[in-house]
């Protein structure tokens, strides 16, 4: 795949100095820069007019989707609510982490369910998955570092489940190829994912749009 440029949406957070920040962790800049995809770090307080030059948007992680929770953040939430709105009508692809994926699915109209779920975890951040996909099925695992969740019965009608945790039955993975929608619930570049799953689910998606 030749050199893409995405569209990214940070997350936010406090620094030492209780300053908030929007940022994008290191280890997610080079997951995507092996994959030729580069990042452009986008600014919420900036109005964007010219986003039919990206090649697609990507939602990242770190922050909650209720506004009663402490990592809520407003200003990208209301943020993502244009720019989503922006590149599905540019018909780009959409990648969304963790985060992303709730709020992508809260966005096309499902819901989330609030608190960690009940999994049977390999250690701390691993839990098994049930893979199908493009007439791939397989048991495999993934990492897991989110509280919040959405229930297979609380999947947005827009999106088709590619993985599920069989013990939670909570969706993993879901995608729509009208949309250009890619959402996982774990997160690619950070430890005790499967990288050969990543890196199989991530090609089979872009080869099908």
């Amino acid at each position: 795949m030749k050199n893409k440029y995405f569209f990214c949406i940070q997350s936010s957070k406090r620094d030492n100095h209780n300053q908030k920040i929007f940022s994008v962790e290191h280890s997610l800049i080079n997951y995507f820069s092996k994959n030729n995809i580069e990042l452009y770090l986008s600014n919420p307080y900036f109005k964007y007019k010219n986003l039919k030059y990206y090649d697609g948007l990507i939602i990242t992680g770190g922050n909650d989707v209720f506004k009663n929770k402490k990592n809520f953040c407003p200003i990208r939430f209301n943020f993502e609510e244009n720019i989503i709105y922006k590149f599905l009508n540019l018909k780009k692809p959409i990648i969304a982490i963790c985060y992303g994926f709730q709020r992508l699915n809260l966005y096309f109209g499902g819901r989330v369910t609030s608190g960690r779920k009940t999994s049977k975890f390999n250690n701390k951040y691993q839990h098994d998955i049930e893979i199908d996909f493009e007439n791939i099925k397989l048991k495999t695992y993934t990492n897991h570092y989110h509280d919040d969740s959405i229930k297979v019965k609380n999947l947005s009608k827009k999106l088709k489940t590619i993985a599920i945790d069989p013990v939670s039955n909570t969706v993993e993975a879901a995608y729509s190829l009208k949309n250009k929608v890619y959402a996982i619930q774990w997160h690619p570049e950070r430890k005790y994912s499967n990288k050969n799953l990543d890196k199989f689910l991530f090609k089979t998606f872009f080869s099908l749009l």
